[in-house]
């Protein structure tokens, strides 16, 4: 196996074009690990973050739970949101770095370009884990269970769906959907299975919806 501490090619010789807020604003040296994150698209943290809020708001309506507490609490899984896409991102440039180089609209990614070494990748991805982890460490143990499944192993299996099947947003969808339980176990502690998998399902399907919709988009 080849050493992942050195870059997987000579670095491609990249033309100069402006660059998308915010990149600008980082050092050099840390630029490509904004990238890695998609810090220009936040669409995708707010797609991860509604889910939490779902679960979240409707946990909240039935216990009665305080509206500044609320409010603080959807803070936070804004907070996790941010963390768990951006870690995504990575794992999943990780994974396709391969593809990504020979494809002209991602040759210029920061892996599959060289400017980031693989192990640099993993270390920034473990990071990343860490934080959006540590946002759930003070509530219960179911929350924090299910958080670390989507986080690690659902996330992280989610680029490899697309070498297996041809329905890798199904995978996707239910990875997103553990957000509406963990924002509902994450107040109310003790699970609505039925209303619950009931709101998981239609997130699957409407994800099923929203990715291929993307897909045939020209």
């Amino acid at each position: 196996m080849a050493n992942e501490k050195t870059p997987l090619r000579e670095p491609i010789q990249l033309k100069k074009k402006k660059l998308p807020f915010p990149y600008g604003l980082f050092p050099v040296s840390l630029r490509p690990y904004a990238e890695l994150m998609r810090l220009h698209r936040p669409s995708g943290t707010i797609m991860i973050f509604w889910p939490y809020a779902f679960g979240a708001t409707m946990a909240a309506y039935q216990t009665g739970f305080p509206v500044k507490q609320y409010w603080a609490e959807l803070g936070k899984f804004l907070i996790a949101a941010f963390f768990v896409r951006s870690a995504g991102c990575t794992i999943n440039d990780i994974a396709d770095r391969e593809f990504d180089a020979g494809v002209e609209r991602t040759k210029s990614r920061p892996l599959a370009s060289g400017r980031v070494t693989v192990f640099a990748a993993y270390v920034f991805c473990v990071l990343q884990w860490i934080c959006a982890i540590f946002v759930f460490l003070p509530y219960n143990s179911t929350t924090m269970i299910a958080a670390i499944l989507q986080c690690i192993p659902m996330s992280t299996a989610y680029p490899y769906m697309k070498r297996i099947t041809y329905w890798p947003q199904a995978w996707l969808g239910l990875t997103m959907s553990m957000g509406i339980f963990i924002g509902w176990a994450a107040i109310a502690e003790t699970p609505n299975w039925l209303l619950l998998g009931s709101f998981m399902l239609g997130f699957v399907a409407w994800t099923l919806h929203f990715g291929t919709q993307l897909l045939r988009s020209p």
